[in-house]
């Protein structure tokens, strides 16, 4: 039986909901004029973890203004940021990164996210 997911943290621009049971701990620092930088401290039951349908997701929302490209590992030469477009990035500790970038047409970084400490399969969903 699947369990359903429970909001875990929620605040204006950042939600994280899991079916399993997740302490979450977010800070958001300024590291310099309107560069913010996020940190996501998750610890979860190690045995629940393991269930084939345990889940955690977390959901950023963004403006998305001056973005006109994306770039993530397994992207090679499309680059391209259609306006309809989802992408899942699968990436496991020998295929890929959990990371991507979006960037204007000056080359320009506007947003990055990038997952470190993973030992497992993740996936990562960017939606426009």
């Amino acid at each position: 039986m699947r369990k359903l997911l429970k909001t875990v943290h929620k605040s204006e621009d950042v939600m994280i909901t899991s079916n399993i049971d997740l302490t979450a701990e977010v800070s958001k620092y300024e590291v310099e004029k309107d560069v913010f930088e996020y940190e996501f401290l998750l610890s979860w039951d190690e045995e629940q973890a393991k269930a084939p349908d345990s889940k955690v997701v977390l959901v950023w929302s963004i403006p998305c203004v001056d973005v006109q490209y994306m770039w993530h590992p397994g992207c090679r030469a499309r680059r391209v940021l259609d306006a309809d477009w989802r992408l899942q990035i699968e990436s496991m500790l020998t295929n890929s990164a959990p990371m991507a970038l979006l960037f204007n047409a000056d080359d320009r970084n506007i947003f990055t996210f990038a997952m470190v400490r993973t030992c497992h399969k993740a996936c990562v969903k960017v939606c426009v």
